[in-house]
């Protein structure tokens, strides 16, 4: 089984810790011989831009047998660019366009520790963005009403 995985792999041993444990857990809990290819987060980061969110990055998911995010603070809801507000540029096309599983790893939520003139707005989109993926059948997103 080949998991392409996306999170921040540099820069933080305490996300790197624990993305070493969930991989491990995974193969152990699953009980499959799980080949984990990891993407780095900050790749994607806006200020870094050696990589997009795009049909080229969807086509290598969708290459995998499954897609895992996190775990690291990619909901950190302050960031008026994105199309979630949060550190996941995703647009509707960009999820709609990945077809193999996602699951969603122990991923932090802040909101910024200031107010922001666009903070309404930030919100809404991530409230969006966590309501479009709920509902997607190949969104692993464990939630309650």
């Amino acid at each position: 089984m080949k998991i392409l995985h996306l999170a921040a792999f540099t820069g933080n041993s305490g996300d790197c810790l624990s993305h070493a444990a969930f991989q491990s857990s995974f193969r152990e809990i699953v009980s499959i011989d799980a080949v984990f290819n990891e993407v780095n987060l900050r790749d994607f980061y806006k200020n870094n831009r050696v990589r997009s969110f795009d049909a080229t990055f969807a086509d290598e998911i969708n290459r995998h047998n499954a897609f895992v995010l996190g775990g690291d603070l990619m909901f950190d809801v302050r960031w008026a660019y994105s199309a979630t507000g949060t550190t996941l540029d995703f647009t509707r096309e960009f999820i709609d366009s990945i077809y193999v599983p996602v699951i969603l790893n122990g991923i932090g939520y802040a909101e910024p520790p200031h107010k922001v003139k666009e903070q309404e707005q930030i919100f809404a989109k991530f409230k969006e963005f966590i309501e479009y993926i709920s509902v997607k059948p190949n969104w692993l997103l464990n939630h309650s009403e």
